[in-house]
């Protein structure tokens, strides 16, 4: 799982370590390893490794830009 985090004022990947709870359909829990107000590394998440730069999106539009 990647978060958003703030390195020297720039959004990068980092990698973070998470446990698995259940599943239904295409979604599961995260029961350890986030905390509070994480921003998760939704679309693309594939293509990012540690350290890259991202940038939050909010709306479906900005994605494909």
């Amino acid at each position: 799982m990647f978060v958003v985090a703030e390195r020297d004022g720039k959004l990068v990947a980092e990698a973070r370590p998470v446990t698995l709870g259940t599943s239904y359909q295409n979604r599961v829990v995260i029961t350890q390893g986030l905390a509070t107000g994480d921003r998760l590394v939704a679309v693309g998440q594939r293509l990012v490794d540690q350290g890259n730069r991202v940038r939050i999106v909010t709306t479906p539009a900005e994605v494909t830009r």
